[in-house]
C-alpha cells in the first residue's frame, strides 16, 4: 500500500498488542550481503575487522512474534519513550526505546517497519523521532544493536547518521548450519 508522508503520524505508544505486532507481517530480514567480523588476538592487543561479504544464496532471518516478546517490549514501553508510526490508526512501524540513566543514553531496543509499508520513507521518518526524543532528554548518545548478518539494517542506520561503535562477539547463540552472528553496536553522539 502506497501512502503519502502526510498520512503518516508518529506518536508515543502506551502499550503494544500481539495483534499489532502480528499485523505488521514478516518480522525479520532478507539479504545477500553480511558483515563478517574477525578478531585478531595478540595478548592485550585486540583488533576487530568488519568486512562486507556477498552471499551466493539469499539469507533469511525471521523471528516469531510471541507473548514473551510482547511482554519484554511492553516493559520497555512503560518507560514512556517508545513511538509508533500510524497510518489510519494502524501501527505500521515501531521504535521501542529505553532511557539508561547511569550513562545518559537512549537505546532503540526494537525498530521495525511493516513489510507492506517498506520503501516509503516511514523508517526514515520513524528514526528521526527517537533522535529528537534523545536530544530533548539531553542524552549524550542514542544507540542500538543489530546483527552482523542484518546488512540492510546496518546500511539504513548508517544513512541515518549512526556509526558502528563496537561489536559483541557473544551476544547471539551460534546455531548449527547458520551464519555466525555478531552483535553490531551503533550510535549517534548527540
Amino acid at each position: 500500500m502506497k501512502v503519502g508522508k502526510e498520512m503518516i503520524e508518529v506518536r508515543p505508544i502506551k502499550q503494544m498488542t500481539l495483534n499489532q505486532l502480528k499485523n505488521m507481517g514478516f518480522n525479520g530480514y532478507r539479504t545477500h550481503t553480511i558483515l563478517e567480523v574477525t578478531q585478531d588476538n595478540e595478548g592485550m592487543n585486540q583488533s576487530f575487522r568488519l568486512e562486507k561479504v556477498s552471499l551466493d544464496d539469499l539469507y533469511i532471518k525471521e523471528w516469531r512474534t510471541s507473548s514473551d516478546a510482547l511482554n519484554f517490549f511492553n516493559e520497555i514501553v512503560d518507560q514512556g519513550y517508545s513511538l509508533a508510526a500510524f497510518v489510519d490508526d494502524v501501527v505500521v512501524g515501531i521504535a521501542i526505546m529505553s532511557y539508561i540513566d547511569w550513562n545518559n543514553s537512549v537505546w532503540i531496543e526494537n525498530f521495525r517497519v511493516s513489510e507492506a509499508f517498506m520503501g516509503q520513507g516511514i523508517g526514515r521518518l520513524l528514526i528521526e523521532a527517537p533522535i529528537k526524543v534523545a536530544l530533548n532528554k539531553g542524552a549524550r548518545i542514542i544507540g542500538l544493536e543489530t546483527q552482523s548478518t542484518n546488512y540492510p539494517a546496518i546500511r539504513f542506520y548508517q544513512k541515518c547518521g549512526f556509526e558502528i561503535s563496537g561489536v559483541d562477539l557473544y551476544r547471539y547463540p551460534q546455531r548449527e548450519n547458520d551464519l555466525k552472528q555478531v552483535g553490531v553496536l551503533m550510535a549517534i553522539e548527540l
